[in-house]
C-alpha cells in the first residue's frame, strides 16, 4: 500500500471525476496491464446453467414470482443480429429487449437497462469509453442522465454491465468441443496466428476488465457480474478479488433462457446478492461534522507554515460525503464494547488492480474518541497472517517506527451483526467466493497455465499513526533522517522477530510530526508481505515481492525465482534505491527536466521480458551505476550533504576500484552500516527546507498493475515494457506515465493510486445513490 495524496478536487478535470488513475492518455496501457495481471486468475468455462445456480441459486419466492411476474423468454432477444457491421446494431435492439415489459411482468423487474456507450464526450477513444448498456434503479438512472456527459458517474451507480462487440470472432475466449477429455490441455484464451486479431481480442478484453476495476474503485463491492455478447453470443463473468470466473458461451437467439434466467434471479437478490458490501452506511450529519472538525484539528499538526490547511482538508473531507463503518474486532464476540464506529470520506491511497488486494486507505476518525486514525481497507490472504497480528507482536517485541495498532477485524456479510454476543463464524465474514473453483474438471488452461485462485477474506485495519506522505519531504535533513528511521525499523525486526519486510518502497513511508520534533518521523508502513527468515537468513517465501522501482539488483535479474528467496541486503538496497529517488525527486541538482525523465525511466521503470525465464527482468542502470558512475549523466547535487551520502552509500554497495578497502565487505555488516549513517546525521549540517519539484507529474507515474510484484502474483511482474536503452537516454516507446494535474510529491509510490471517489455506489461528483428498492 502506498500512503499517497490525493490531488485537491479544484485540481483535476471534471472529466476524470477527479481520479487521477482513470486519465484517459494511459487507457489503452491499463487495458494491457490489467489483461496481463489477471489472465492467471481466469477460470473457464464454467457451464452457464450451474454459473446461474452457484452465484445466484434460487429459493423458493424467486421460483413463486417467476410463474407470476416473469417475462417469458422464448424469442426474447430474436431482434439481435447474429451479426452485424456495428456495435450499436446489436446493443440498441438488446437493450430494447432487456427492458421490454407488460403492465404486470418484466424482464429483471426493479431494474433498467440504458445505453451508456453514447453518454460521453469521444466515444470513439479510449478512457472516455463507457460500456454499451449498464443496469441500474430506476432512481439511480435518473441521477446518471442528470450528470455531465464528461463525468464517469455511469459505472458510480451500475449494478452490472454488458460490453458489445458486432463481431462473433473476437469472443476473448474459446471453448472447448463437448468431447475434449481432459479440458487441462485446452486453451481457454482465445490464440490467433494474426497477430492484429490477437491485440484487437487482449485490448477488449482488457477494456472490459478496465470497467470492472472501476466500478470496484467507485463503489463498495464484494463482487462484480458483467456480461459479454458478441453479435448474439454471450458469456457471464462473475469478478471478485481472487478470481474471473467465465461462463461457457451461449447463444441470445437460441437460448435467450439464460440471459433471461441469469437477470431474473439477479434481480430478485438483495444489496449483498448483486455484490454490494453493505457494512458501510452513510454517516449521521452529526458524525460528518466531528470528523470535518477533527481532520482539520489534526491535519493543523502535521503541516507546515508553507502548506495549505484548507486543501490538506479537503484531501480527506467531501462534504455530504463521508461514510461510517463498524468494525468488531477480530475473534470477539459481537457486542458493543467489542465494536467500534469509524467515518471516513475520501480515500488517500487505492488499488486498481484486479484480483488482488483491492486495497483502499483513508484518514479516518473514531467517532467515540474523536480521533484522527489510519483505516486499511484490504482483502488479505487467508493462508497468511493478518498484518494487525504482525504489528502487535512487532511492537511487543519493541521495534521501533512501526505505526501503532489500534484495532482490526474481518469484515461480516451483514450490515448488523445477526446474533449478538457470540463470535461469527467462517460463513458469516466476507471471504472470496472465486477462489472456491480450485480444481473443478471444466477448468482449461489460460495463457499456457490454470488459474492460481487465493482465498481471500475482507479485513481492516486500524492504525493509530496518521503521517502525510514520503512524497512532501521537505529537506535535506528530513529525507535523511527519515529514511535513517526506517532502517532502524527494519534493523529491529531482523535482530528481535527474524523477519523482514520486503516491499521497501517511497509509498511505504510516512512522515509524522511529533511535538518538540523539528523534523518529521519516518515510519515503515504496509507489512502485510513481511516475512519470516529462516537459518540462512533467506526469506521462507519463494520468490520476489516489492514495488519494482525499488527492487533490489539481484531481484530483478533472477533467471529462475521459485529457486530463490528474498533476504535482508534486499531491503537495504531497496532504501537505498528510495532515498536516491527522493533526492531525484525533490533535492536541487543540475539535471534539466528532461534529463531527469528519461533517468526516472531508465533507472527505475525499464525491464525487458526473458521467454526462457518466463518474468521480467531489469535493474540494468542500477547495476551499470554501481560499477561505473559514469552510466548516468554527470550528477551534482547542490546539497554537499545529500551528494556525500549518497556516493558514500553507493560506495559500500559496490567498492570503487580506488580504495576499494575501505569500503569491501561492509554492506553486509547492516549494524556498521547504521552507525555510518548514525555518525554522518550528527556531524553534518542538513538543510532543513531546501526542497524542490524537479520534474512534471505526467512523466514519473506508474500505474500499481506495473509496479507492484506481490508474492502472489506468479513469477513476473504483470507489465508489458519497452527495453531499456544502452546507447542513449531517450524516452522512445517509453510508457504513458500519468496526468499533468498530479502535483509531484503525491506520486513517490508506485504501488498504488490515489482514487478520490467515495467508497460505495455513490460516485464522489453525485449524490448518494438509493440501492435496492424494487418495482413492483
Amino acid at each position: 500500500m502506498a500512503y499517497t495524496t490525493t490531488p485537491s478536487v479544484h485540481d483535476m478535470p471534471t472529466s476524470l471525476s477527479y481520479a487521477d488513475d482513470m486519465n484517459p492518455d494511459r487507457a489503452r496501457l491499463r487495458a494491457r496491464q490489467h489483461l496481463e495481471h489477471t489472465k492467471r486468475r481466469i477460470a473457464g468455462p464454467m457451464d452457464p446453467s450451474a454459473f446461474i445456480d452457484k452465484f445466484l441459486p434460487p429459493d423458493s419466492e424467486c421460483l413463486v414470482d417467476a410463474s407470476s411476474r416473469r417475462l417469458s423468454s422464448r424469442g426474447a432477444f430474436s431482434a439481435v443480429p447474429s451479426r452485424a457491421e456495428t456495435s450499436a446494431e446489436i446493443y440498441i435492439p438488446l437493450m430494447k429487449a432487456l427492458n421490454k415489459s407488460t403492465k404486470h411482468r418484466s424482464r429483471c423487474h426493479g431494474y433498467v437497462f440504458d445505453i451508456t456507450a453514447t453518454r460521453t464526450v469521444r466515444q470513439d477513444k479510449r478512457g472516455f469509453m463507457k460500456p454499451h448498456i449498464c443496469c441500474y434503479t430506476p432512481s439511480n438512472l435518473e441521477t446518471v442522465k442528470a450528470a455531465d456527459v464528461a463525468s464517469r458517474v455511469d459505472l458510480g451507480y451500475a449494478e452490472l454491465f454488458i460490453h458489445v462487440s458486432s463481431d462473433p470472432s473476437r469472443d476473448f475466449f474459446n471453448d472447448p468441443s463437448p468431447d475434449v477429455a481432459d479440458r487441462s490441455t485446452h486453451e481457454f484464451l482465445s490464440r490467433s496466428s494474426s497477430s492484429y486479431r490477437q491485440t484487437h481480442i487482449d485490448e477488449y478484453f482488457g477494456q472490459h476488465m478496465s470497467y470492472v476495476a472501476e466500478i470496484f474503485a467507485r463503489q463498495s463491492r464484494v463482487f462484480i457480474f458483467s456480461i459479454a455478447v458478441h453479435g448474439s453470443v454471450a458469456r457471464m463473468f462473475f469478478w471478485d478479488h481472487s478470481a474471473c470466473i467465465v461462463s461457457g458461451a451461449f447463444d441470445l437467439r437460441a437460448q435467450a433462457d439464460i440471459l433471461c434466467e441469469f437477470l431474473w434471479r439477479f434481480s430478485d437478490r438483495g444489496d449483498t446478492g448483486r455484490g454490494h458490501d453493505v457494512s458501510i452506511q452513510r454517516a449521521l450529519p452529526e458524525e460528518e461534522e466531528i470528523f470535518r472538525d477533527a481532520i482539520r484539528e489534526y491535519a493543523a499538526t502535521q503541516l507546515g507554515e508553507e502548506d495549505d490547511l484548507e486543501a490538506e482538508v479537503e484531501r480527506h473531507y467531501a462534504s455530504g460525503k463521508v461514510y461510517a463503518t463498524s468494525i468488531l474486532h477480530q475473534g470477539f464476540s459481537a457486542c458493543d464494547e467489542n465494536t467500534l464506529r469509524y467515518v471516513f470520506s475520501r480515500p488517500i491511497a487505492s488499488s486498481t488492480a484486479l484480483a488482488h488486494t483491492g486495497m483502499r486507505g483513508y484518514w479516518a476518525v473514531d467517532v467515540a474518541t474523536k480521533t484522527v486514525v489510519f483505516l486499511k481497507d484490504t482483502w488479505r490472504e487467508l493462508e497468511a497472517e493478518s498484518e494487525g497480528d504482525i504489528l502487535r507482536r512487532l511492537h511487543n517485541l519493541g521495534v521501533r517506527n512501526i505505526p501503532a495498532l489500534s484495532w482490526q477485524g474481518d469484515v461480516s456479510w451483514f450490515a448488523e451483526y445477526p446474533v449478538p454476543r457470540r463470535k461469527f463464524n467462517v460463513n458469516e465474514l466476507q471471504t472470496t467466493i472465486g477462489s472456491n473453483f480450485t480444481s473443478p474438471p471444466w477448468r482449461c488452461r489460460v495463457d499456457g497455465v490454470r488459474a492460481t485462485l487465493h482465498h481471500r477474506r475482507h479485513y481492516r485495519l486500524v492504525l493509530g499513526t496518521v503521517g502525510r506522505s514520503f512524497g512532501t519531504v521537505r529537506g535535506t535533513k528530513e529525507l535523511l533522517h527519515a529514511g535513517l528511521d526506517v532502517f532502524r525499523a527494519m534493523r529491529d525486526t531482523l535482530e528481535k522477530d527474524s523477519r523482514i519486510h520486503r516491499d521497501i518502497s517511497a509509498g511505504n513511508i510516512v512522515l509524522v510530526k511529533e511535538p518538540d520534533a523539528d523534523v518529521r518521523r519516518g515510519y515503515l508502513i504496509d507489512w502485510e508481505l513481511s516475512c519470516a527468515l529462516n537459518d540462512e537468513g533467506d526469506a521462507k517465501v519463494i520468490g520476489r515481492a516489492g514495488t519494482w522501482r525499488f527492487m533490489s539488483i539481484r531481484l530483478l535479474n533472477w533467471s529462475e525465482p521459485d529457486e530463490h528467496r528474498h533476504r535482508f541486503q534486499d531491503d537495504m538496497e531497496s532504501l537505498l534505491w528510495v532515498m536516491f529517488f527522493g533526492a531525484l525527486m525533490w533535492q536541487p541538482h543540475n539535471y534539466s527536466d528532461t534529463t531527469l525523465r528519461d533517468v526516472i525511466y531508465d533507472f527505475f521503470d525499464a525491464r525487458i521480458w526473458s521467454p526462457s525465464g518466463n518474468l521480467w527482468s531489469g535493474g540494468f542502470y542500477k547495476d551499470l551505476y554501481l560499477r561505473s558512475r559514469d552510466a548516468l549523466p554527470a550528477l551534482k547535487f547542490n546539497s554537499e550533504s545529500i551528494q556525500e551520502w549518497l556516493d558514500t552509500m553507493m560506495a559500500y554497495r559496490s567498492p570503487p576500484r580506488s580504495g576499494a578497502s575501505k569500503f569491501k565487505h561492509k554492506w553486509t555488516d547492516h549494524a556498521f552500516i547504521h552507525q555510518v549513517w548514525t555518525d554522518f546525521l550528527s556531524t553534518h549540517t542538513l538543510e532543513t527546507a531546501n526542497r524542490v519539484e524537479n520534474v512534471p507529474a505526467e512523466v514519473l507515474h506508474t500505474s500499481d498493475l506495473s509496479s507492484r510484484v506481490a508474492s502472489d502474483q506468479g513469477k513476473s511482474p504483470p507489465f508489458p515494457a519497452s527495453p531499456p536503452r544502452t546507447m542513449s537516454l531517450t524516452l522512445e516507446g517509453a510508457l504513458d506515465h500519468g496526468s499533468p494535474n498530479t502535483n509531484s510529491a503525491q506520486l513517490a509510490s508506485t504501488s498504488v493510486e490515489v482514487v478520490a471517489t467515495c467508497p460505495t455506489t455513490q460516485h464522489a461528483d453525485t449524490s448518494a445513490p438509493r440501492r435496492g428498492a424494487k418495482s413492483s
